[in-house]
């Protein structure tokens, strides 16, 4: 049975599925990766009540056609709300979700406040540009710091000509950090 790989990627605000998919699947398909891409149930996911978005997530994925694997193996991943929403989501249930990709997203300070689970092993690939006016580097750059702080395995991507876009270009760099990340596990 297939148990490839899962990326599960979310959308910024506004957007749709439909259209993240594509910035993922080339490079998850040259990775032997499957490639989820779930629709916020509304205009953007539920930063303040992440089990509304959850349970849809969770939906979908009992509707895949291949296996599910283990969590080990499943990145989250998003850009902007996507990413804050990945970033939230995973740090409060790392049993689903240990693996974390956010671009150009923000990190909700109480989640600062709650000791990181112990018996799984977070791993968080955070890309963001310097020129990011909406969600600044400077609070990018604080957040990885304090996840460090707190013994997360956190990478941070710098780009310094970016801007709050998702970095396409950087995709295949994030799925060999994962891959890495599963095989670490």
């Amino acid at each position: 049975q297939d148990s490839r790989p899962l990326v599960i990627a979310l959308h910024g605000g506004t957007g749709h599925g439909r259209d993240t998919l594509w910035h993922w699947l080339t490079s998850a398909r040259a990775n032997d990766m499957t490639v989820m891409a779930p629709t916020s149930i509304d205009d953007t996911w539920s930063l303040f009540q992440i089990e509304l978005d959850l349970h849809a997530i969770l939906e979908h994925l009992k509707n895949l056609t291949a296996t599910i694997p283990q969590p080990s193996a499943i990145l989250l991943a998003g850009m902007s709300d996507g990413a804050t929403y990945a970033l939230q989501l995973g740090l409060k249930r790392p049993d689903l979700f240990p693996n974390i990709a956010a671009f150009s997203g923000m990190l909700d300070p109480s989640l600062l406040t709650e000791p990181p689970s112990p018996s799984t092993t977070q791993h968080i690939y955070w890309l963001h540009g310097h020129r990011d006016t909406m969600f600044p580097f400077e609070l990018a750059n604080e957040s990885v710091a304090a996840l460090k702080a707190k013994g997360l395995n956190v990478v941070l991507d710098e780009q310094p000509g970016l801007g709050h876009s998702f970095a396409a270009s950087r995709v295949p760099a994030t799925l060999d950090w994962f891959q890495t990340a599963i095989e670490g596990s």
